[in-house]
């Protein structure tokens, strides 16, 4: 496995609250979905259908079909919604940069401050983890963690 390549199976439960529409390829929140298989949704991390649970015992949340359970699944949905938005919003506030050092009291380096962004790029290949949200602004790239 190459060293880009981190597994993403795990063995723990989590629910999952994001999914990748099959037909738009949008991130769907589990309450803008029809139940079961209807919801037409994928897995963000590993591309697998997913299937939405929404009953009356727990708390509605999308599943593998395949009950394949990913370790990243909200992040990386989260990326991809976070993309989504500033890509439409085409703005992002940064926060101040502050410096510390041991021998010195913390010192504002420069205010918080409203950007312009020009582009964004998200990539996550299957299976693949970290994923990639990279804003230019004014010529300039910034990965955004």
């Amino acid at each position: 496995m190459p060293e880009s390549e981190i597994s993403i199976k795990k063995r723990s439960r989590s629910h999952i609250y994001f999914g990748v529409s099959k037909d738009s390829g949008e991130v769907l929140s589990i309450d803008q979905v029809p139940s079961g298989l209807a919801c037409r949704c994928v897995c963000a991390a590993c591309g697998e259908a997913l299937e939405a649970r929404k009953g009356t015992q727990r708390i509605h949340h999308f599943a593998h079909v395949s009950n394949y359970e990913c370790l990243y699944a909200n992040e990386v949905s989260i990326y991809m919604a976070a993309g989504s938005f500033l890509k439409a919003e085409k703005k992002i506030m940064l926060p101040p940069v502050i410096i510390s050092f041991p021998s010195k009291a913390a010192e504002k380096a420069e205010d918080a401050r409203l950007i312009d962004i020009d582009d964004i790029k998200y990539s996550c290949s299957p299976k693949v983890y970290p994923p990639l949200l990279i804003l230019s602004v004014n010529g300039d790239k910034m990965r955004l963690i």
